[in-house]
């Protein structure tokens, strides 16, 4: 000592020595381990290579292993479309991504709501599937609702389909009006129903969360003809039975449709559309 200053100024405390070797012990061990690490993990192009699946509509969705796109559930494909995507090219569509339209019996009668008319006429709201094949005289009975004092549910009445009384209700239903047979008739504002007999016939059918509403008009997604992109499919529907849509036209039995997150899918669809087109996605 001298003049109160210890005479070794670069000596440490005890307590301080023993703090900095426990940091310099924390140091070292998280060196060797990151040394581990990045033996470990794959660098630079060899971790795009282990990443060998990838999501067609989200390019940027890459796995080392087959599976499925957490964003819109599209099945992943090989690496190679991935280079494709990565040019602006769409990857090919997975097959199993795709349903086919069935053909289908619904064993369900066609019966109609309905009610008489001013003039006598029992008017009735047809699906347009279930119009298909109906012509004039076409036999029909009307059968009137229950009335909560009724004891027993009332009688059918014979009727017979009007000709030329085919008008439209809305896009999916026609109305048609029938004519009592006989002197047969009933009171005006009088509601029931009107069934037409005969067998089931075979319908085109498609899952019901399939078909959108857009533009006017009703459209599923299709894969376009380069078997990588998508395209609406205008189409005109009837019934909808147990979740299934009934199919009038725009679609053949046997084509197929986007099955698998169809709604993310189309707006993706219209966000790289408008893209391309250089505007803003809405």
């Amino acid at each position: 000592m001298h003049g109160g200053i210890p005479a070794d100024r670069g000596a440490l405390p005890a307590r301080a020595r023993a703090g900095l070797a426990w940091a310099l012990r924390l140091a070292l061990f998280a060196l060797a381990a990151g040394a581990a690490l990045h033996a470990l993990w794959p660098r630079g192009s060899a971790a795009q290579e282990a990443a060998s699946f990838v999501c067609p509509m989200h390019p940027a969705v890459h796995s080392s292993a087959p599976g499925r796109c957490p964003v819109c559930n599209m099945t992943l494909v090989p690496a190679a479309a991935a280079g494709e995507a990565a040019r602006g090219e769409a990857a090919p569509i997975a097959r199993d991504d795709l349903v086919a339209v069935r053909a289908l019996r619904f064993p369900l009668p066609t019966r109609a709501p309905a009610w008489i008319d001013a003039d006598g006429s029992v008017v009735a709201l047809f699906y347009l599937d279930e119009i298909a094949g109906l012509g004039a005289g076409t036999p029909a009975a009307f059968q009137p609702a229950l009335s909560p004092i009724a004891t027993a549910p009332p009688a059918a009445v014979p009727l017979a389909l009007e000709k030329g009384s085919l008008r439209a209700w809305d896009e999916a239903l026609r109305e048609l009006r029938f004519r009592f047979v006989g002197d047969k008739g009933g009171r005006s504002g009088e509601t029931g129903w009107v069934s037409i007999s005969g067998p089931p016939r075979p319908v085109l059918a498609l899952d019901e969360d399939l078909v959108f509403v857009g533009d006017g008009g009703r459209y599923v997604l299709v894969p376009a003809r380069d078997g990588r992109s998508l395209e609406r499919r205008r189409i005109q529907v009837g019934r909808v039975v147990n979740g299934r849509a009934v199919i009038v036209s725009g679609l053949r039995e046997g084509e197929e449709v986007v099955r698998r997150r169809a709604f993310f899918l189309d707006a993706d669809r219209r966000e790289r559309a408008e893209l391309a087109a250089g505007g803003p996605a809405r």
